[in-house]
């Protein structure tokens, strides 16, 4: 500890029970005479008597985290009953009596933010599951939204920059193919004066022989070269069947 002191390399401890106050003291003793201050929240009584709602927001203001939205504390009265476990809905993948130390296990998951309130963020994971989150982990996550630089690129540049995203989010602007249905709905909005106006006319047909302008926040799936096209992921769908289908030729930018 007062190595760590000494490098100012700074602590934030969260105490949920009191088992663990000899161990502080003896940290505090070896840490704070160097003139820092290692940070100490307690919450043994707030995980005893506190309910979901109060637990979850000091340790929010405690730590950085990613917590499921299910866990919490008691209903907030004195000799309450505690929060029930949280039942699951999916089954194993894998033999858990199988399950050992050093195994390396993944899942990539894509979270959508659905409420902010100060360093706890509310979001839904690809998968269905509401999670809290801090904001300090969110910013270290690649996002489809922001970006630091633009760069001005042709359309064959834009094509083989999709390829290079991987498995990373990324928002899409494009063009869909012509239809029907569009051609129509830009003719019915169009002014009667347009009509009349050459200049407006070949404004008009070429918005028709465009197809319709589409932003989509996605993922890829698969790349196509030989049709020239890619297997995405709609994200912001809430249909049953999200992949989507972009034409490398009618990419107008990309954020990722």
């Amino acid at each position: 500890m007062r190595e760590f002191a000494k490098k100012s390399i700074l602590f934030t401890f969260v105490k949920v029970n009191e088992s663990c106050n000899r161990m502080i003291k003896v940290m505090e003793e070896n840490y704070n005479p160097c003139g820092n201050t290692m940070n100490v929240t307690d919450l043994s009584k707030a995980c005893q008597t506190g309910s979901k709602e109060e637990v979850t927001k000091a340790f929010v203001n405690a730590a950085s985290f990613i917590l499921s939205a299910a866990v919490g504390g008691g209903d907030g009265k004195k000799g309450g009953k505690a929060a029930k476990p949280v039942q699951r809905t999916t089954k194993p993948l894998w033999d858990t009596k199988k399950f050992e130390k050093d195994q390396f296990f993944s899942q990539t998951a894509y979270l959508h933010v659905t409420e902010i309130a100060g360093n706890r963020i509310t979001v839904e994971n690809s998968f269905g599951n509401k999670l809290y989150v801090s904001k300090d982990i969110l910013e270290g996550m690649y996002s489809g939204e922001h970006f630091k630089t633009e760069v001005a690129m042709n359309m064959t540049g834009l094509a083989e920059l999709l390829q290079t995203v991987q498995d990373h989010v990324f928002t899409v602007t494009f063009r869909k193919q012509p239809t029907e249905e569009n051609a129509a709905d830009l003719l019915q909005a169009a002014d009667k004066n347009s009509f009349k106006d050459k200049a407006k006319m070949a404004t008009l047909a070429k918005e028709i022989l465009a197809g319709e302008n589409c932003t989509m926040t996605c993922h890829l799936v698969q790349v196509e070269n030989n049709l020239g096209r890619s297997l995405v992921i709609d994200l912001s769908s809430k249909s049953a069947n999200k992949f989507r289908q972009i034409d490398h030729r009618s990419i107008e930018s990309i954020i990722f």
